[in-house]
């Protein structure tokens, strides 16, 4: 291993929009010295904005160290200044100049990562009608990054320390959901989900249950319509290629009965029912995670009438950020590994079968040799 590897990972942090709870988040919770104890973070922040929040939320003897020439300090709270201009703030409204400089934010963060100066993305909260190219069919901060780089295959997972929940699709219209449900496309996510959890989580084996969208009837019975049966058949043929998967669950007993404690993720088919489910489950504590691109990104998830001040679900996405970056990094060199021993295998095999080809050779040419002497 490399000497660079033993240093904390480098976390980028966007500052989200500064007339909400953004730079509340952040100085409350880097104000912790155990923090840059695990991680390095770098802030894509505005200085003066900085220097105003310390003192409005009282945090005085706390400060930054700031980025110079794109060096980053390691094992210290970093500031990237974005902005020099001055800046109005106006608490608890939505303003152009708040929405500019939280895409600003965003920008010089997606350049940092690509340029490899920070190693992930933690994004501050963003109200979505601040993103404006944000696409209208998903939500939160990540959903910028996957319009941006045009990622087909992202998914959102909702993580805490009960459960991981992710949805099939965005749609809440009946008709639309069953015009774009196919078994082929629930057992694509399956796959893309299967995927999500082996290399980004690093298990090995995940169980996955997809629940169903239908209810009961009026005599308690389960009520099995189109969707299930694509459920049904989409799991079988992930059984089928060798993917745990499984369903539809019925939401009520799926619960009530702690089922989903037997499963390593849960999948929805909408989002709404995702949201609905795992607000009731610890979701102040929540994480989203936007799989599926080339840097790992992760947002704290905001429930309504949560404390502005709670920061455990941001510091819970700082280090989620961290631990998943660096399962994909030991995947990347274990796999690399593999296929270094499978060529290095190869190539043994094919010089043995090179010499044993010369030696039958020589084997052969003496023979011809002695019959001829003879």
């Amino acid at each position: 291993m490399r000497a660079d590897e033993y240093k904390n990972l480098k976390i980028g942090i966007t500052h989200g929009d500064f007339n909400g709870n953004s730079y509340e988040l952040v100085l409350k919770t880097l104000n912790d010295s155990n923090i840059c104890e695990t991680i390095t973070p770098v802030f894509f922040g505005c200085s003066k904005l900085v220097s105003y929040f310390r003192n409005y939320f009282k945090c005085a003897d706390f400060s930054f160290t700031p980025v110079k020439q794109n060096e980053v300090t390691h094992n210290k709270p970093n500031l990237y200044n974005i902005f020099n201009e001055e800046v109005k703030i106006n608490l608890g409204e939505i303003t152009e100049q708040a929405a500019n400089l939280a895409t600003l934010s965003m920008t010089r963060a997606q350049n940092a990562v690509s340029s490899k100066m920070v190693d992930a993305l933690v994004c501050c909260p963003a109200h979505q009608s601040m993103l404006k190219e944000t696409s209208p069919n998903h939500k939160g901060s990540g959903s910028y990054f996957v319009h941006k780089l045009q990622s087909t295959r992202s998914m959102q997972i909702l993580c805490n320390d009960y459960i991981k929940l992710t949805a099939a699709t965005a749609k809440v219209d009946y008709e639309e959901l069953c015009k774009l449900l196919t078994v082929d496309y629930l057992f694509e996510k399956i796959k893309t989900l299967h995927r999500i959890m082996y290399y980004d989580f690093m298990i090995s084996s995940p169980k996955i249950a997809i629940l169903a969208t239908n209810s009961i009837d009026d005599n308690g019975k389960f009520v099995c319509g189109k969707i299930e049966k694509i459920i049904e058949e989409a799991t079988e043929l992930a059984v089928q290629n060798k993917i745990q998967a499984f369903g539809p669950y019925l939401p009520s007993t799926f619960f009530n009965n702690n089922e989903y404690q037997k499963f390593d993720v849960v999948m929805t088919i909408t989002d709404q029912q995702a949201d609905t489910i795992f607000s009731l489950l610890h979701g102040k504590d929540g994480v989203v995670y936007t799989s599926g691109l080339p840097f790992v990104i992760t947002e704290p998830y905001n429930l309504v009438g949560q404390d502005a001040g709670d920061c455990q679900s941001f510091r819970s996405s700082l280090y989620l950020a961290n631990d998943i970056t660096r399962n994909r990094r030991e995947n990347y060199r274990l796999r690399k590994n593999a296929l270094g021993r499978d060529n290095y295998s190869a190539e043994k095999s094919n010089n043995t079968v090179e010499r044993n080809n010369n030696s039958s050779e020589r084997k052969k040419g003496s023979s011809e040799g002695n019959s001829t002497i003879s």
